[in-house]
């Protein structure tokens, strides 16, 4: 079969930030360049959610992941429009679309190159960790742990997919989006655009906080959508639904974030990348596509047992923004 081109990040969301002929600004942060090319270019790859075994349990046909995302990619692009013209026409937010944008932000936070990366990063860590612990464990005499050569990994696009299509877990994520957090849009009216980028739905928390305290997901480059936690907002009622316009401060805020979390890639609808190269200069170990997602394990004893544990690595903690 003929290798297919399939994206991670919708066409129809991106070209929200790209010009009339679809052609938008890059910059690789790995090799600190900017580009102009088409949306159809870029957020994807070469049969990216084809599964590599095809187990006889749980048969997945080839297309099966790329034909759903493209049945449902059209929806949400309306619903985007639709909540960012009711916000620049009468200057509120539709909250109708809660839901469906719930649900959007539980897939596209999975289904990026990113998201499979971290989700490696962390199984690789905790198997190495478990196999160190258990050779180093003080057992009692005559007791041995027996560690096979090698440990069966799962196959990462097909655990990427399991959780994709987990309807369970999505139900509980679009919950804890509309139960559990402050819905907010802020609207941009500097000279400076939003960014988005390969992964565009990025979160936020303090250094050691498991709470995350915030998720944004930039709509277009003058609209970004901001969910942020309730238990962090001393008077959360008085932000719910609300529109507020981004400062200085916000957009290096928003903006650093899709630097810092992105695979590699950041989009802009107009060549201004002075910041990305600020970023890129300051810290630049976080900009190489291969650093580190997760800390290295930590062990917590209690009387039961063991817990094994990661902390998630959103940006560096001398991070100002």
């Amino acid at each position: 079969m003929k290798a297919m081109k399939e994206h991670y990040v919708p066409q129809s969301y991106l070209a929200n930030f790209s010009d009339n002929r679809g052609q938008i600004w890059v910059f690789d942060k790995s090799t600190r360049t900017p580009f102009k090319t088409h949306i159809k270019n870029i957020a994807c790859e070469n049969d990216f959610y084809n599964i590599a075994v095809d187990s006889p349990d749980e048969p997945i046909a080839p297309l099966f992941v790329e034909t759903h995302l493209s049945s449902v990619e059209g929806t949400f692009l309306e619903i985007i429009r639709e909540v960012v013209s009711t916000v620049d026409k009468k200057g509120v937010f539709d909250t109708s679309y809660k839901e469906a944008l719930a649900l959007l932000l539980w897939i596209q936070q999975l289904r990026t190159r990113e998201s499979r990366t971290y989700q490696v990063d962390v199984t690789d860590k905790m198997i190495e960790a478990t196999q160190d612990w258990i050779s180093k464990a003080q057992l009692p005499e005559g007791k041995e742990v027996k560690l096979p050569d090698e440990l069966e990994i799962p196959d990462e696009t097909l655990s990427q997919v399991r959780m994709m299509f987990n309807q369970d877990f999505g139900r509980e994520a679009v919950s804890v989006y509309l139960n559990e957090y402050i819905w907010t849009i802020g609207v941009n009216s500097k000279n400076m655009p939003l960014y988005t980028s390969d992964h565009p739905v990025v979160k936020d928390r303090r250094h050691k906080d498991p709470m995350i305290r915030e998720i944004a997901f930039p709509l277009t480059p003058t609209h970004i959508l901001v969910l942020t936690h309730q238990a962090s907002l001393k008077n959360p009622e008085e932000f719910r639904d609300q529109i507020f316009p981004i400062n200085t401060k916000g957009m290096n805020h928003f903006n650093s974030r899709q630097i810092f979390q992105c695979y590699r890639h950041i989009y802009c609808a107009c060549k201004k990348f002075s910041f990305v190269r600020h970023i890129s200069n300051k810290w630049p170990d976080w900009c190489d596509h291969d650093r580190p997602r997760v800390s290295e394990p930590i062990f917590i004893e209690q009387s039961d047992g063991m817990i094994i544990g990661t902390e998630m690595l959103f940006y560096p903690e001398d991070c100002p923004y």
